[in-house]
């Protein structure tokens, strides 16, 4: 994917050559991401509900949006029904 970015991609005059492949490289690792639809199902961790929660907390209170989605979604799926149970 790399190499197909830098081959569409003129580099800017004024832009380093390392900042220029340190870009392209990220994102060619977005585009990548985004291409594996539920890519958080392929993860597995086994931990205890106190554990979970505190996990999803800082999730929640990342500063990305995407970080922050994905803790919704496993506030939904786990958390929630954790509660629900006990």
């Amino acid at each position: 994917m790399t190499q197909h970015l830098i081959s569409i991609t003129p580099k800017p005059a004024e832009m380093k050559q390392e900042a220029y492949e340190r870009t392209l490289k990220a994102r060619a690792f977005d585009i990548t991401r985004y291409c594996c639809a539920g890519y958080e199902y392929f993860a597995g961790e086994i931990v205890n509900a106190r554990t979970l929660e505190t996990q999803v907390a800082h999730l929640l209170s990342h500063t990305h949006n995407e970080v922050r989605a994905l803790g919704e979604s496993l506030k939904k799926r786990h958390v929630g029904g954790l509660q629900r149970e006990c």
